[in-house]
């Protein structure tokens, strides 16, 4: 990115780390998404607003897109660099050996600190594709 992160300077935060703003009685929203609607306009049915640049607490509307809530997700639990990323790549190949070699989903979430469906999602080639190629 050419253009630095803005970061929240409100001080309010959620305990992941998203600014928050209140906007009208009593209705509290992320800084990014209000950011994003006062640069762009309303956020349409079925998409969130992204961070390109991984930082939850930017509101440069330059770093902010939309992707449509599965792609998000997606984004999220696939790691494409992102702080927030259920496992690694490297992670990853680790966790899908020990599921080869016979280990049950449940102690492999264990193991690597995620849920049992981010292991099932991984073993069913739903996230970490370019892995399994």
């Amino acid at each position: 990115m050419s253009v630095d992160c803005l970061l929240w300077e409100g001080g309010n935060f959620t305990k992941a780390g998203y600014g928050r703003v209140s906007i009208g009685k009593g209705k509290r929203v992320y800084a990014h998404v209000a950011t994003y609607e006062a640069q762009y306009g309303p956020i349409p049915d079925g998409y969130e607003v992204h961070h390109e640049c991984g930082n939850k607490a930017c509101v440069n509307p330059h770093h902010l897109e939309l992707k449509s809530k599965s792609a998000h997700t997606a984004h999220h639990m696939i790691g494409n660099g992102h702080a927030s990323a259920k496992l690694t790549e490297e992670t990853a190949t680790y966790a899908m050996a020990r599921l080869l070699a016979g280990e049950p989903q449940q102690a492999v979430a264990v193991a690597f600190g995620v849920s049992q469906s981010n292991i099932n999602a991984l073993w069913q080639r739903k996230t970490w594709k370019q892995l399994w190629l």
